[in-house]
């Protein structure tokens, strides 16, 4: 994360900085297996989306053509299961639909909250 925060600081409205932090967010929060690195992979997560969700609607730029937006929020579900928070889980996998996500992506989540 440390590598990634002058690109964050450089590129603050760029959705892949974002989710790149996000991302890597959660793969700390999973080797630590702490509440409190579950939770900040969830802000960083929800941070993604917001960045997204921002630069989608700007009609100078290209509308999320890696996917993103679901994926941050797919991000997020991940956090929020972890952390066990079903109702939030469930936003987060419904915000990723809306957004695109392939089924099957979404799958791990049935069930499940």
């Amino acid at each position: 994360l440390v590598r990634l925060r002058p690109l964050q600081e450089a590129l603050p409205g760029d959705p892949a900085v974002a989710y790149m932090v996000a991302r890597h967010t959660l793969e700390v929060a999973k080797e630590e297996r702490t509440r409190e690195a579950a939770q900040e992979a969830l802000r960083a997560a929800y941070k993604s989306a917001e960045v997204a969700k921002k630069a989608a609607a700007d009609p100078e730029k290209p509308h999320d053509p890696h996917g993103i937006l679901w994926r941050s929020h797919y991000l997020a579900a991940q956090c929020a299961l972890a952390l066990g928070h079903g109702p939030a889980m469930q936003r987060a996998v419904e915000a990723a639909r809306v957004a695109g996500a392939p089924a099957d992506a979404m799958a791990e989540f049935e069930m499940k909250g």
